[in-house]
């Protein structure tokens, strides 16, 4: 793996580039504590450049939602905030232009801190 930045370098980064999670496809999304945190990994593949992961912690809520008729592994639409000391981001927002939280929003996570990182061969887990 090869570190990308954290927390609000990592927002930066994501804010400026976005079209690296749009379009891009859910490989993977694992959920799991360690040491009494939870902790959430995703991986995308975007269409053109090198497999990423976002790894989210201090998670304050999240919420997934799967549906066969549901094209949930397809990154259409995104939202990613920052409020009151936390973060936001949801790959199904009610209306990505309203640039809030919103009751509706579907596939969202609310979190204190995240990192991202380039994956390699080996850091793939090729069970998808």
């Amino acid at each position: 793996m090869k570190y990308i930045a954290k927390d609000d370098e990592l927002f930066d980064l994501l804010k400026k580039f976005q079209v690296r999670i749009l379009d891009s496809n859910i490989l993977r999304i694992n959920i799991f504590t360690q040491n009494h945190q939870l902790f959430i990994e995703i991986d995308f593949e975007p269409i053109k450049g090198e497999i990423f992961r976002l790894k989210f912690y201090d998670i304050r809520e999240y919420s997934f939602y799967h549906n066969r008729n549901h094209h949930f592994r397809y990154v259409e639409n995104l939202s990613l905030l920052k409020s009151d000391g936390l973060f936001y981001f949801t790959f199904d927002p009610e209306d990505e232009r309203l640039m809030a939280i919103s009751e509706n929003d579907q596939d969202f996570i609310l979190f204190g801190g995240f990192e991202g990182y380039f994956l390699g061969q080996n850091d793939l887990i090729t069970n998808y």
